[in-house]
């Protein structure tokens, strides 16, 4: 699943990926979480923004609108409005997201202080959502969101093998408490030979707070997921001719679920 956008995902790469299958990429499901846990342990210093600022620039030197939005975040960006950066900037969210999907270490580790506070900010707005959703007079235990977006056959394929199995997302993602909309950006497969189109149903405990968070944002009115989030695929299935059904359920914290079978 790639970064689960306020518009289509469908510009898939040679060499891009939206998950990790931990049946047959254990290795690098594996190393990817560790890879995870280091970012999150590495300090945020004014180095590592100059690295990220040269990078972007690097790939935008041509796009006068891009360089404006460059120099903006160089001027005002904060940790505490990095979520609305990641959601409203091109720039940033197409280059982390691309970094995460193919699995740039290099690019990965010259956003890291982005990727640390979009988690330290996640972290935050993921218990207090939590806390709202406890202290509501009907308790609610699971919550049931859904995201539409178009997968390469090969990944398709993929999740197919692997019923029960689990998957790690590449990327920060966007989920909607609304099946209408997800269903409309699962797009039109007919039109993309290689592409098809897929509707998740994704189930979610919010019983306990999660290492992985994730955190229901107003504006946008969307749930957003840190990257590296684990779950189980329940089944795939066709919804109809053009789009397939895809169930996943949220893996909590207390299970052991990346240990080898």
């Amino acid at each position: 699943m790639t970064s689960m956008s306020i518009v289509p995902s469908f510009n898939f790469s040679i060499g891009e990926t939206s998950f990790q299958n931990f049946n047959k990429e254990q290795d690098f499901f594996l190393w990817y979480q560790l890879l995870i846990e280091l970012l999150k342990q590495l300090p945020s210093t004014s180095v590592s923004q100059n690295n990220l600022l040269a990078e972007c620039r690097l790939k935008y030197f041509d796009d006068t609108t891009q360089l404006r939005k460059i120099q903006e975040f160089e001027d005002t960006y904060d940790s505490t409005n990095v979520i609305e950066w990641y959601i409203r900037v091109a720039f940033l969210y197409r280059l982390l997201n691309k970094a995460l999907r193919t699995k740039n270490i290099l690019i990965i580790f010259q956003f890291r202080f982005v990727l640390i506070d979009l988690y330290n900010c996640l972290a935050q707005l993921h218990e207090s959502y939590i806390s709202s959703l406890r202290s509501q007079k009907e308790t609610i235990s699971e919550l049931v969101m859904f995201h539409g977006q178009g997968l390469t056959v090969a990944e398709l394929q993929s999740l197919k093998d692997n019923i029960n199995g689990r998957i790690s997302i590449n990327s920060f993602f966007f989920t909607s408490t609304w099946n209408e909309i997800p269903l409309h950006f699962a797009g039109n497969a007919l039109e993309r030979s290689l592409i098809e189109s897929i509707f998740f149903e994704i189930h979610c405990s919010v019983k306990n707070y999660l290492t992985k968070p994730f955190a229901y944002l107003e504006k946008e009115e969307k749930v957003l997921f840190t990257m590296g989030t684990i779950f189980q695929i329940n089944f795939v299935e066709k919804l109809t001719d053009q789009i397939w059904h895809v169930k996943l359920t949220l893996c909590d914290d207390d299970n052991d679920l990346i240990r080898t079978e």
